[in-house]
């Protein structure tokens, strides 16, 4: 079953008491929403449901009942902003969409810049869907400064827009850019050109939508089969990760324990589920709160292709961001070390 929502509050919480208690369904994946997990959570933990989402709003990564197969804006923009500081800029400068939590999606930039000696010269929420890239871009690279660098976190249109504007007023190397992990998407490295040949770190939450590790090919069968109009890029690989979780975990359980309560318990005990998707295997655990995926990758475009620049590395854990804890869980539940 799948329900649309507008992004509206009331029919959001209306469509999780629809699924829970009139349609009696046994599990809740996938979801994309920008507000279900902050509406709902604290419903889905009353009705003892956990849920494996494609996480957008902190909400999702912070809260006991929901575990995502992403790591969402704030800590892939976080991962960004790694990437730049590896390459060695002289600040750092953050602009995402002006939606609900969007101040936060991009803080982890601003933080970790301080963290590490490095000017902030700026976080900017841009109004969706954008208007004025040109301006949008030229106010960056100023505010960054010659060598500095600009971190983005939009969806594929909004994003290539502020880049292809960099490009046509000849912006592309005054800074070093970075892209949260939407940006890895087929239709944003085709329609880059050969002028951003590895000139933009995309931080990449998933494999490269190209490789060849059995779960992906499998993912792009299906995109392929069912969806040919949709290009290959991280959300697809989401949605495929979470019904591949799901799908195992159904298939193990006996028939009687397949209720509500039977399914939800064991969703709760995943743990160390591997997929070439991943750079660790995913889990959901007993925990306060969770980012079962803390690890990922940086890549960048070269002739219309995205390629790896970097391999699996952590995201940074500091003071807020709860990813200590959540590592510490990780060993003591024996949650994602293969064993």
């Amino acid at each position: 079953m799948v329900e649309s929502e507008q992004t509206n509050p009331q029919q959001v919480a209306a469509l999780a008491t629809k699924l829970i208690d009139d349609d009696k369904v046994l599990a809740l994946v996938g979801s994309t929403s920008l507000i279900d997990c902050t509406v709902n959570h604290q419903f889905y933990e009353q009705k003892g449901f956990n849920v494996i989402a494609a996480g957008v709003p902190f909400d999702c990564f912070s809260t006991p009942n929901i575990s995502a197969v992403n790591m969402g804006p704030y800590y892939s923009t976080l991962g960004a902003t790694q990437y730049l500081v590896r390459q060695g800029v002289k600040s750092i400068v953050v602009a995402g969409a002006n939606v609900p939590g969007g101040d936060h999606d991009i803080s982890g930039a601003t933080s970790f810049a301080k963290i590490s000696n490095i000017p902030s010269k700026g976080a900017y929420l841009e109004n969706v869907p954008i208007s004025d890239a040109s301006g949008i871009a030229l106010k960056l690279v100023n505010a960054a400064g010659d060598g500095g660098g600009v971190v983005i976190n939009f969806t594929p249109p909004e994003g290539l827009k502020i880049l292809q504007a960099a490009e046509q007023q000849g912006l592309i190397d005054r800074v070093k850019w970075a892209w949260s992990t939407p940006g890895n998407d087929a239709s944003v490295v085709q329609a880059l050109g050969p002028a951003w040949n590895g000139k933009l770190g995309v931080n990449a939450e998933l494999n490269l939508v190209d490789s060849t590790g059995p779960d992906n090919v499998l993912y792009q069968k299906i995109t392929k089969q069912y969806a040919p109009s949709i290009p290959l890029g991280s959300f697809g690989q989401m949605g495929f990760t979470a019904a591949n979780v799901i799908v195992h975990t159904l298939l193990a359980l006996p028939a009687d324990q397949l209720t509500a309560a039977g399914v939800n318990a064991a969703i709760r005990k995943i743990k160390n589920f591997k997929t070439d998707i991943l750079c660790k295997p995913w889990y959901f655990g007993d925990l306060p709160y969770h980012v079962g995926n803390n690890a990922d990758r940086t890549v960048i475009p070269q002739n219309r292709a995205f390629i790896q620049k970097e391999g699996c590395f952590d995201i940074a854990a500091f003071p807020g961001n709860n990813l200590d804890a959540i590592r510490q869980a990780e060993k003591t539940q024996n949650l994602n070390t293969g064993g």
